[in-house]
C-alpha cells in the first residue's frame, strides 16, 4: 500500500513536470515567432534540458548529504564512551533526527534546485536593483504570512536539540496521551491508547510529560484505617518491597545510575 502511495505520488510529479517542460517549449516557439528574437526562444526551448540536469546534480548532492548525516549519527548514536543510559537514549533518538535531518536536507534540495533553474531564466539574472527589493519585500511577506510554520518549525528544532521526546517515547500533552510515531519538522505525531493518532503542531506544545525518557515509574497510593500511621506503614511497606526486589537480584536506581544488588535478605 505505501509502495502504491509512492508510485501515485511519483506518477503526479512526473506529469507536472511534463506539462511545465510543455509550457516552456509553446513559449519559446512563441518568442521565435517575434522578429529578432529567434536566440531568446530557442535559449528558452532549451530550459528544460537545462533544468532536468540541473535536478539530476542536485539529487545527487541531496542523496550524498543524507548519506554522510546518517553515518556521523549512527557514529554519534554508537559512541561507546559515553554512559550505559545515555547510550541507550542515543540510540533511540537516532530515528528521530535521521527523519528530520533527511526532511531539511530533502527542503534545502527542493529549494535550492528551483532558485538554481529561476536565476539561470533568460532575463532574470539582469534584473534592475529594484525588482530584488520588490522580491526581497515579497519574501517578508510570505514569512509573515506563514509565521506559524515558521514557529512550528523553530520549535521542532528546539525540542530536538533538547532531547525533550523523542520517537518510541510515552509522553502527555494537554489532553493527549500516547507514544511518539513521527517526529516533523512542524508537527509531532502521537498514536493514543484508542490507535488514533494526534497531529500536535509543535510550536503549540508548551508544556508536556515525557514518561519514559531515560527510565519510568509508577506511584502505588495505599489505603489505612489507622489515623496517623501512614508514615510507617509506607516506610514498612517500601522496606519489604525493597528486600524482595533485592533478593531478587533486581537493580535499582539511584538517580540516573544502577545501584549493585544488596545481598539477599528475610522478608517479615
Amino acid at each position: 500500500m505505501e509502495l502504491r502511495l509512492h508510485v501515485e505520488q511519483a506518477l503526479a510529479i512526473a506529469v507536472l513536470l511534463l506539462l511545465i517542460c510543455e509550457a516552456v517549449l509553446m513559449l519559446g516557439l512563441g518568442v521565435m515567432a517575434i522578429p529578432g528574437q529567434v536566440p531568446l526562444g530557442i535559449e528558452l526551448m532549451l530550459q528544460p534540458s537545462y533544468a532536468v540536469g540541473k535536478f539530476l546534480v542536485v539529487t545527487a548532492v541531496t542523496l550524498l548529504l543524507r548519506a554522510l548525516t546518517t553515518f556521523l549519527l549512527s557514529q554519534w548514536a554508537l559512541d561507546v564512551d559515553v554512559a550505559q543510559h545515555e547510550l541507550a537514549r542515543r540510540q533511540q533518538r537516532y530515528r528521530s533526527l535521521v527523519r528530520v535531518c533527511h526532511r531539511l536536507i530533502n527542503v534545502l534540495g527542493v529549494l535550492g534546485v528551483g532558485l538554481w533553474i529561476l536565476l539561470d531564466i533568460p532575463g532574470v539574472r539582469s534584473t534592475s536593483v529594484s525588482l530584488v527589493l520588490a522580491g526581497g519585500a515579497l519574501l517578508g511577506a510570505l514569512a509573515l504570512v506563514f509565521q506559524g510554520l515558521l514557529r512550528d518549525f523553530t520549535a521542532g528544532l528546539v525540542m530536538l536539540l533538547e532531547d525533550r521526546y523523542a520517537i518510541g517515547d510515552w509522553i502527555e500533552v494537554d489532553d493527549h496521551e500516547g507514544e511518539v510515531i513521527d517526529v516533523g519538522l512542524f508537527s509531532t505525531q502521537v498514536r493514543c491508547l484508542d490507535q488514533r493518532v494526534h497531529i500536535l503542531n509543535n510550536a503549540l506544545i508548551q508544556q508536556l510529560r515525557n514518561h519514559t525518557k531515560l527510565r519510568s515509574g509508577s506511584l502505588v497510593t495505599l489505603l489505612i484505617t489507622r489515623v496517623g500511621e501512614q508514615w510507617a506503614t509506607e516506610r514498612e511497606f517500601q522496606r519489604r518491597a525493597l528486600q524482595a526486589l533485592h533478593r531478587r537480584g533486581v537493580q535499582i536506581a539511584d538517580g540516573l545510575e544502577l545501584m549493585p544488588s544488596l545481598p539477599p535478605a528475610d522478608v517479615r
